[in-house]
C-alpha cells in the first residue's frame, strides 16, 4: 500500500510541476499579430486591445475603446494574448472555470498546456492539466495531516472530450477517490454542454459507485467468539467480504453571465433516493474565479443548506 501511495503522490507532484513549467513557458511567448492582446505595464495598469506596431523602442497599441497609444518598451511588464472578448466596447475576461460548474464538470476542455489549481469547499484541493486539446488529467489529496499509519485518500480526475462543434461539446470522465486499505468511491460520467461561454446548459449522466471492505466472521466462529475469557478460539478474526454498491445519477446545470465580472452558476443532481440542488455567484478576474453560494439535499425530508466556497486559479496557454 505504501508503494501505491508514493506512486500517486509522485504523479500529483509531477502534474503540478508540469503545469507550472508550461505556464511559465507559455507566458513568455508573444501574442500573434493582430489578435486581442493584454498589455500589462510596470505601474500595475492593464490595457486590452490590438498591437498595431512593435519596435525595439515602443509599442503602438489601440485599446478596445479606440484610443491609440505609443507605449515605451521600458514601461511594459508583459504582453500576452488576452483570454476573453470585447462586448459593447468593454473587455470581458474569459471564465477561468469554464470547464467546471460548482462541483462537477462541463463538457468544455482545457487546451494543451492550460492548467488550473482549485480548492473546493476548503477540503478538496486538486490540479488539472490539459495534456491535449481534448484530454486532461488531474488529482489531489486532503490538505490536513494524517496519522503516519494511515495513508491519506487521493483522487484522480481524467476527462476526455469526444465531440466538439461551434456550440455543443460532449465529454466523458471519472472522479475516483481511493482510500487505501478501506475502499474507493467515485463517479464515472458523460456530459454535454450547449450554448455560448456566457449562457449555456450542461446535462450529464453517470454511475456513482463505492467499493469497501467489511469485517465479518464465519458462522462457525460465533460460538468461539462467545466462549469464556481465556478459552482458545477455533478461528481468528478475518476480513472476508468486499461490498460494491452503485447508483445511476443524472445532472442538469447551467451558466448565465450577468456582466463583465459576474456569472450565475447552478448544478443539480437526481439519484435513486433524492438529489442535490446548488446555486452560486461566480466572481471573475483575469486568472482567478470565486464561487459563493449554497447547496442542499432534496427529497429526504428537512432541507438543510450548506455554503459553497470554491476558488480556481487558471494558468498556462
Amino acid at each position: 500500500m505504501a508503494s501505491r501511495v508514493a506512486c500517486v503522490t509522485c504523479l500529483l507532484l509531477l502534474l503540478v510541476d508540469a503545469a507550472v513549467s508550461r505556464a511559465q513557458t507559455v507566458d513568455d511567448a508573444p501574442p500573434p499579430s493582430g489578435t486581442l492582446t493584454e498589455l500589462r505595464l510596470k505601474d500595475g495598469s492593464t490595457l486590452y486591445g490590438v498591437v498595431r506596431e512593435d519596435t525595439t523602442g515602443s509599442i503602438v497599441f489601440t485599446t478596445v475603446a479606440g484610443v491609440v497609444l505609443d507605449v515605451p518598451r521600458r514601461e511594459v511588464a508583459s504582453i500576452l494574448p488576452a483570454r476573453g472578448e470585447v462586448v459593447a466596447g468593454e473587455f470581458r475576461p474569459a471564465d477561468p472555470s469554464e470547464t467546471r460548474l460548482i462541483f462537477g464538470a462541463t463538457a468544455r476542455s482545457l487546451r494543451r498546456g492550460e492548467s488550473y489549481l482549485a480548492l473546493v469547499e476548503f477540503v478538496l484541493p486538486f490540479v488539472q492539466v490539459g495534456v491535449t486539446d481534448r484530454f486532461s488529467i488531474g488529482g489531489g489529496m486532503p490538505p490536513w495531516p494524517f496519522e503516519t499509519s494511515q495513508a491519506p485518500p487521493v483522487w484522480v480526475t481524467p476527462k476526455y472530450q469526444f465531440y466538439r462543434s461551434a456550440s455543443t461539446t460532449a465529454a466523458a470522465g471519472l472522479f475516483n477517490l481511493e482510500t487505501f486499505g478501506s475502499g474507493r468511491l467515485g463517479i464515472a460520467y458523460a456530459v454535454a454542454t450547449t450554448g455560448s461561454a456566457d449562457r449555456s446548459v450542461s446535462i450529464g449522466a453517470g454511475w456513482a459507485y463505492a467499493r469497501y471492505d467489511e469485517e465479518s466472521y464465519p458462522t462457525s466462529c460465533a460460538s468461539s467468539r462467545r466462549a469464556p475469557t481465556g478459552s482458545a478460539p477455533s478461528c481468528g478474526d478475518e476480513r472476508t467480504s468486499t461490498t460494491t454498491v452503485g447508483s445511476p445519477v443524472v445532472m442538469i446545470g447551467g451558466e448565465r453571465r450577468l456582466g463583465a465580472r459576474v456569472k450565475i452558476v447552478t448544478e443539480n443532481y437526481a439519484f435513486r433516493h433524492g438529489g442535490i440542488a446548488s446555486i452560486a455567484v461566480r466572481l471573475l478576474s483575469r486568472r482567478f474565479s470565486t464561487d459563493l453560494g449554497v447547496f442542499a439535499p432534496v427529497g429526504g425530508g428537512a432541507v438543510v443548506f450548506a455554503p459553497v466556497v470554491n476558488f480556481v486559479w487558471r494558468f498556462g496557454a
